[in-house]
């Protein structure tokens, strides 16, 4: 899922992303994915904890932006991912920076 998640925005899928968590929109997505010229994240050191239907997967996201205006940033963020299990998958309900 986390993988998922990764190359979905890697990518810049906008309608993969919503299929991996629903709750976000995807019309925002695309307009923001059409100011930039790159976006890369990579998922490091994910440890996974799981109780029963839902999960929660700690991580760190490295995370390069570079926009179509302005300077590329990149930043390091301590992540937890909390998942759920809808019917036979797995859904993003929410992440969380530290």
């Amino acid at each position: 899922m986390i993988g998922q998640y990764q190359a979905a925005y890697n990518e810049r899928d906008a309608a993969a992303i919503v299929r991996i968590v629903p709750s976000l929109p995807e019309a925002k997505l695309k307009s923001s994915f059409d100011a930039l010229r790159s976006y890369r994240v990579e998922i490091v050191e994910p440890h996974v904890s799981i109780d029963g239907s839902s999960a929660h997967v700690t991580c760190v996201r490295n995370i390069s932006v570079n926009p179509r205006v302005g300077t590329p940033q990149n930043r390091s963020v301590k992540t937890t991912f909390r998942l759920r299990r809808a019917a036979a998958t797995w859904i993003i309900d929410g992440v969380d920076d530290h």
